[in-house]
């Protein structure tokens, strides 16, 4: 999912921007929790700088217990659960990060409830709901941010997104004002292009598209859109060509991958969907849901007709253990296409 990327690049440079607030060397990493509360905030701040995130958490956990009311404790306990979420995520550990994700949410909504309608507070707590997959807060909070910062360009982006398919003229809306706003936003310029496709006008996709890889093409996010793009105004073969010159890494990732199986699915090449899904279990079959896409990559195998490919597929899910319903059912869809005898 784009926006959910959106949303975490969004969050990775809260925390970046958080950090280059600190000042001084490097901490040691000493628990000791003394000082006065200002002193205490800051010394977490450096300590999550710095990569201690351990020592920082105990130290947030503290300043949230003793002053309970200061949105500032709760707002670094939450940045403190996105940076562990994300280092479990990067672990391939997807469940732990599903957790801190929660934690983060939960942390987010106690700053609220005390930061003194702060928009940034808001914005990041919409960042990590919608990274946690509850988006009808992510929502809510999102739209709190823009009541108290109209013209904040990061907050009209995410609601667009997030509105883009029940609501396309908001979304529309929202990101042409984000473009009068700021017209270097190439986020923007490219969710214009994926909805002018889906409008069949060309010319404006297009040219929409171009905007923003000349202001971030250097971007593979950007890149993926530009294929979905191509997709959706049926220049399938396009969409592949320029999600395979993306790094191996990149093209091995899900968001990259689903683009690509969509794009072969529509030229009819099952045994190249088969191909992009192995290629993205392989490459993250450290991660604890690798055996989904591996699932994935064995059904595409079946509607190839390629059983015996399916059958080793489905047992390499297996063995990343899938659930057992996933298995059964995927099996006995192959089972359908098996070729039967001549009867006696």
């Amino acid at each position: 999912m784009i926006q959910a990327w959106f949303a975490r690049s969004a969050a990775s440079a809260v925390l970046c921007l958080a950090s280059l607030g600190c000042s001084g060397g490097d901490p040691d990493d000493g628990t000791a929790d003394t000082g006065g509360l200002e002193d205490r905030l800051l010394r977490a701040e450096q300590l999550l700088t710095f990569g201690k995130v351990e020592p920082a958490a105990q130290l947030a956990a503290a300043i949230t217990t003793d002053a309970p009311d200061d949105w500032r404790g709760h707002d670094l306990l939450a940045r403190i659960h996105m940076q562990r979420a994300f280092d479990f995520e990067d672990a391939g550990l997807i469940d732990h990060s599903a957790a801190h994700l929660q934690l983060a949410v939960a942390s987010y909504a106690t700053a609220i409830e005390h930061g003194q309608a702060r928009a940034g507070l808001w914005r990041s707590g919409g960042d990590a709901a919608q990274l946690a997959g509850d988006l009808p807060l992510a929502l809510d909070w999102y739209t709190a941010a823009l009541d108290a910062a109209p013209d904040d360009v990061r907050v009209l982006l995410r609601i667009a997104q997030l509105r883009f398919d029940a609501e396309p003229e908001e979304s529309r809306g929202l990101l042409l004002r984000a473009t009068e706003i700021d017209p270097l936003i190439p986020e923007a310029h490219a969710s214009l292009a994926l909805l002018a496709a889906h409008e069949g006008r060309q010319d404006a996709a297009r040219a929409r598209m171009a905007e923003a890889l000349r202001l971030d093409g250097e971007n593979p996010q950007l890149r993926i859109v530009q294929a979905r793009v191509h997709r959706v105004l049926g220049a399938f073969a396009v969409g592949v060509e320029i999600l395979s010159a993306l790094p191996d890494r990149v093209r091995a990732s899900r968001a990259a991958t689903e683009e690509l199986a969509l794009c072969w699915e529509a030229l009819g090449r099952y045994d190249r969907v088969a191909d992009a899904w192995a290629a993205c279990f392989a490459a993250n079959a450290h991660r604890s849901d690798a055996w989904s896409m591996a699932l994935q990559a064995g059904r595409a195998a079946v509607a190839a007709g390629d059983l015996p490919r399916a059958a080793a597929l489905f047992a390499q899910a297996e063995m990343q253990s899938a659930p057992k319903d996933e298995i059964e059912a995927a099996r006995a869809e192959a089972a359908k296409h098996e070729p039967r005898g001549d009867a006696p």
